[in-house]
């Protein structure tokens, strides 16, 4: 009877906690999973973002987290999509031809970088959501309307939006894991390279493991927006 009363007990406490997950699982919706997402993006790293531990952060099961996203490649969609959302908001500034490239790149790697590993989550999804396709909208009117071909526009966006990913992959992991000792200082084997034999890294060394991506950024993409522009245009 003991035995049967415990076994009864276990039971029902199971039970109880069983319904409690299922409860709050219902009041969940997605946006608030993203919320707590990014949450545990920004403590973990995209290393320590998976599915059962943002389920033991929300109190449910990883099967009551999966109801909602059966995958983690749809979360991450969701994530990346929340993540341009300044971006889609330059948008809403001016109309697609009207000369938001520029603030709009400048504020897709501000975006990307307000999140720990926040590049590493956008790259490889191809979020068809609201933001994401609002950005995009934006930066194909103002590459159309200089006159490229929707083929072309299509690969320069494609081509800017992945150096513009890159650069802050990088920029996040120097960040994560500096180059340097605990006084600041690069290795010798990173800036003393023999000028007989490296004559160009030698001279370089000093901006090479520059910590400026500020400076590095607005280069690239001045050279990239330089170059577009004396492209010769292949029509509407």
């Amino acid at each position: 009877m003991v035995n049967g009363l415990g076994i009864r007990a276990a039971s029902g406490t199971s039970n109880g906690r069983r319904m409690a997950k299922t409860e709050t699982a219902g009041k969940l919706n997605r946006a608030q999973i993203v919320r707590e997402a990014l949450e545990l993006l920004g403590e973990t790293g995209i290393e320590g973002l998976t599915m059962r531990a943002l389920a033991k952060r929300l109190g449910i099961s990883p099967p009551s987290l999966y109801w909602h996203f059966p995958s983690k490649y749809e979360l991450l969609e969701d994530m990346a999509d929340a993540i341009v959302a300044p971006v889609a908001q330059v948008g809403n500034r001016g109309t697609a031809g009207q000369g938001l490239l520029l603030p709009m790149c400048r504020e897709f790697r501000a975006a990307l970088l307000r999140y720990r590993d926040g590049a590493k989550v956008f790259a490889g999804t191809f979020a068809v959501r609201e933001n994401v396709l609002r950005m995009a909208e934006i930066l194909l009117g103002d590459v159309r309307a200089a006159g490229f071909s929707a083929r072309t526009s299509a690969h320069t966006i494609f081509n800017l939006v992945y150096f513009i990913l890159g650069l802050c992959i990088e920029e996040q992991a120097f960040a994560e894991h500096p180059p340097t000792d605990r006084d600041g200082r690069l290795p010798a084997q990173l800036t003393e390279f023999p000028a007989d034999k490296f004559p160009f890294l030698h001279e370089a060394a000093s901006t090479l493991f520059d910590s400026n991506f500020d400076e590095r950024f607005e280069l690239g993409l001045s050279i990239f927006l330089r170059g577009l522009d004396a492209m010769p245009r292949d029509g509407l």
